[in-house]
């Protein structure tokens, strides 16, 4: 069996990237994601990887300074990069122009195996930088269609992209995505040292015992992201650490967003601000300002002593669904996930699903073990192959940050 192609998309917009990735993954790819151009170069450097997708606009390189590294580095000169715009940038649309007038096509370029047809409406243009920067061939354009009018019982954004992705043997599947959440880089916790003693009850007995023991103390995530007078939504799930309204979470449930509310268990909304961060370990600590008596921080258990086999529970918000529980097993441990390069993941069989990104992976006795972060999939949805952050992960981050 031929290897599967990989795929980089440095995209800052979580929906997007999720959407795409989960798509991409459909047809075969291996996809990894970064949420800035530093991130999406240093991957790009160690994945080297059959084709780069990478957002015009992505924090702390942009994707033209990243364009430019990636072609300076002898290790990446020749990576295939399609380039997504929402503007005119005028190098980019010139070249394409250019290319689009002499017939060229990104399906040509990539060749059967690896053949993107993408669409953008009226706001976006999508282009291509194919092998040698500077080279009389460097970009490629994608088609633009007309507005798309939907019916008045639908949810709109100011921009909904649609991606399509032709399989090899001619089908295609297409999805449609609003702009909503964004993620923030991972956080390195800056919590009280009593989080990571704090024992737990007494030990639950069972699945509803677990649930109405840890359930106070998840929270869902509500972020917005504005960017070129676009807004966008998205949801995550976080984990109450402590009584000061610390909150840990995944650095991509929060990657820029520029407002972040917390809703608690009974029902309380409060905004909550990114304290500290780490995109490279995907964790991030928020603080809200509440009375120390409403909260309900969870106990932190012991990652190292999980063995496979151990009954494991996950709580968040799926789909949107608030104080979802899920069970399942420790199907695995010291594991790598391809996608996005972290390593030392626990493997679960809970199922875990878009909006559980960021809460807890509970034991048998409703102690934290993982923090819940991305799935394996070969489809657009859970098939049994989760993986949680070790919750000694965060610890180590936790006395660093307090050292």
């Amino acid at each position: 069996m031929a290897p599967q192609p990989r795929v980089l998309m440095v995209e800052d917009h979580p929906d997007l990237a999720e959407l795409y990735q989960f798509k991409l993954q459909l047809e075969g790819y291996r996809v990894a994601v970064a949420s800035n151009g530093v991130a999406g170069l240093e991957l790009a450097r160690a994945l080297k990887p059959d084709v780069v997708l990478l957002d015009i606009h992505v924090p702390q390189l942009d994707g033209l300074q990243l364009l430019a590294a990636l072609r300076e580095d002898e290790a990446t000169r020749d990576q295939l990069v399609v380039v997504f715009t929402e503007d005119d940038n005028p190098q980019l649309i010139q070249e394409a122009e250019r290319l689009q007038a002499a017939g060229k096509s990104l399906s040509a370029l990539l060749g059967r195996r690896h053949r993107f047809v993408s669409l953008t409406d009226h706001h976006g243009r999508m282009v291509m930088e194919p092998m040698t920067f500077g080279s009389p061939e460097p970009i490629t354009p994608m088609a633009s269609p007309p507005p798309n009018d939907r019916g008045p019982g639908r949810r709109r954004t100011a921009m909904v992209a649609l991606f399509v992705i032709a399989g090899v043997a001619g089908g295609a599947i297409g999805a449609e995505v609003m702009l909503n959440r964004p993620q923030p880089a991972p956080v390195a916790a800056r919590t009280s040292a009593s989080t990571t003693s704090r024992g737990a009850a007494a030990p639950p007995t069972s699945a509803s015992a677990v649930y109405r023991q840890a359930a106070p103390g998840v929270v869902t995530i509500s972020t917005v992201a504005g960017r070129f007078g676009r807004v966008g939504e998205g949801t995550g799930s976080g984990i109450v650490l402590n009584n000061n309204g610390d909150i840990l979470t995944n650095a991509h449930v929060v990657s820029g967003a520029t407002q972040v509310r917390v809703t608690f268990n009974d029902g309380q909304t409060v905004p909550a601000s990114v304290t500290s961060s780490n995109a490279s370990a995907d964790l991030a600590v928020l603080r809200v300002s509440i009375a120390g008596s409403s909260l309900h921080p969870l106990a932190l258990g012991n990652s190292d002593t999980v063995r496979v086999g151990d009954t494991a529970y996950a709580i968040g918000a799926p789909f949107g669904l608030a104080e979802s529980m899920t069970e399942g097993i420790v199907s695995g441990l010291n594991r790598t996930d391809s996608a996005t390069g972290l390593t030392g993941l626990i493997q679960t069989d809970a199922p875990i699903n878009p909006g559980n990104s960021g809460g807890p992976l509970l034991n048998a006795q409703g102690q934290v073990i993982g923090i819940n972060d991305s799935i394996e999939s070969p489809i657009a949805g859970n098939v049994g192959v989760g993986f949680a952050i070790p919750i000694n992960t965060a610890k180590q981050m936790q006395s660093g940050a307090n050292q």
